[in-house]
This record gives structure tokens, sequence and C-alpha cells, in this order.
């Protein structure tokens, strides 16, 4: 996610200390299916259409202090799921969360099938953060009205068990977050990103991060993955004429070389189907995981 204005000299301190995890603010997404060539799997993506992706969140939560821009995915159309460490602060009555839009830069208000709703209510992982930083971190918030599904507005879908879509390899990720670096300084993107990335055997990944365990998910390559901004946005795969979100973007390197060697230096992602009994409670029972098969 664009990380609170209050956290960017956190930022800088994490980018100087390549060895600590730190946040991602910004993702890049899939597809309509058609894997590119290898030479296209650049770190900033591709530029999505308006409804390539209609389950995708933008987040937007203000606190006293400044705020933060993360992404998400709806899950019933009063509950959007998201990372908890997007949700670390208290926020404020105007905090948004819009569906819909393919570039930020556009008025929610007065562009075709953008629909804008207001947070009113959210609820973290109690176990957020533990065993170890970014443990469960996943999180729900509720909006005011629900959403009108419509061609741009759609539900996210998540299996009960991803091991099978996860031998599929190759998966999808999608935001606004850094798509380039200018010297230290990341650069996000106004329009909507999507890149295939690989997904990294828990082993390999464990050697780089002995802190996660199998509620976690790593993916990237050399050149393409999740940075700054991306955070709380889906790692999904096709199955069955649907996309299913398998992941959602958690932590990464903080080092900018490792930022875009991700085949070394995966990034971490919730494990979404290790949480559906959590879902289905803290959404009254209206969400259920379902079966891709």
């Amino acid at each position: 996610m664009r990380l609170f204005v209050a956290l960017l000299g956190l930022l800088a301190v994490v980018l100087a200390a390549p060895s600590l995890p730190g946040q991602l603010g910004r993702l890049i997404k899939n597809d309509d299916f058609k894997m590119p060539p290898p030479g296209e799997l650049v770190f900033g993506g591709h530029k999505a259409y308006q409804g390539l992706f209609p389950f995708y969140v933008y987040v937007l939560l203000y606190t006293e202090t400044g705020s933060g821009l993360c992404g998400g995915s709806l899950l019933t159309p009063r509950h959007v799921l998201t990372a908890a460490h997007c949700n670390r602060k208290p926020f404020t009555n105007d905090s948004i969360v819009i569906m819909g839009l393919d570039n930020i830069k556009k008025d929610p208000n007065k562009t075709s099938g953008v629909q804008q709703r207001k947070v009113i209510s959210s609820v973290n992982h109690k176990d957020f953060d533990k065993p170890h930083l970014f443990s469960n971190d996943i999180a729900i918030l509720t909006v005011a009205e629900p959403f009108d599904l419509t061609d741009y507005v759609q539900l996210t879908n998540i299996p009960i068990d991803d091991s099978e879509l996860q031998k599929q390899y190759w998966a999808t990720v999608c935001g606004f977050g850094t798509y380039k670096f200018d010297g230290n300084a990341v650069v996000y993107s106004d329009d909507l990103l999507y890149a295939y990335i690989p997904l990294i055997d828990f082993d390999k990944c464990f050697k780089r991060w002995p802190i996660i365990d199998k509620t976690e998910i790593c993916a990237g390559s050399n050149g393409t993955g999740a940075g700054p901004g991306d955070s709380g946005g889906p790692l999904f795969m096709p199955r069955g004429g649907k996309n299913w979100q398998i992941g959602l973007v958690s932590f990464g390197s903080g080092g900018l070389a490792e930022i875009t060697n991700q085949a070394d230096n995966p990034a971490v992602y919730t494990r979404v189907s290790s949480h559906c009994q959590w879902l289905n409670e803290n959404t009254d029972g209206q969400f259920k995981c379902g079966n891709p098969n």
C-alpha cells in the first residue's frame, strides 16, 4: 500500500535494511487468461481495462496522522477483504473503498461503472502479528451501504482448499502500487496494473523468510511482483471460468535490489484458504469459501 504519511520515515529505514521485512503497498495484476512471453513480465505489469478484475477494491483509509492506500477484494456486497497491517490505526469517518476504478485520477462520482462506499467498521484477525510479524495478516472492512453487483463490481471466490490450484504455478497479482523506481524513490501507478507471477516453493521461501508458516504463500520473479502500495490486494488463479483468490499481499523485502528480484526474495501473501472459518464468522455467515473443482 502507499504507506501512511507518518510511516514514510520508517519506509526509508526499511529500504536501508534489506534483511528486514517491509509492508508492500502496491500490486500487479492478472489477465485475460493468456500467458505473456517472459520478456513482458516487467515489474510494473500491464494496464488493466475497466472491469477486467471486478472483484478488486481500492481501499483509502484516513487516520488522525495521514492516509493509507491499499488493495482489497469484495467478499460480500458489504464486506471487503484486505490486509490487517493496512488497518493498524483507527480510521476516521471519511475512509472509503472504491470498485470499478481503473485509474485513480478519475472522479469516482463521474465515472460510469464506478461505485464508492463509506467504511463504517473493521476487524483484524485476533492473532495478527502472532506468533511473528505479519502472521495472520488479514482484515475485513464493513461498508455503510452494500455494493450493487454489476459487470464492474463482483464478489471474489476463495477456495476451501487451494492445493490443486497451486499446482498451476502461475498466478496473477494486481493493484495501483509501485511500477518503477526513480533513484531510491518508488513511483506509484495511476492505472490499475496486473502481472503474471510464479508461485515460489515453500521450502525455498522459508530459507529467505524463516518466520513464515503454511498459512502463507510466496510468489514473484526477477523483475515482477508485488511492491510498495499493493498491500491487501488479491493473488488469484483461473479455474472453471472463474478467478479464485489464493492470497492477499502481506510483506516482502525492503531493499530496492531485493524488491526487484523476487525470484530470490519473494513477496509473502496471506493464504486466504487458511482463514475460511474466520471469514465466515466475521461476515455473519454471509461469506463461504467454495470448491473450484
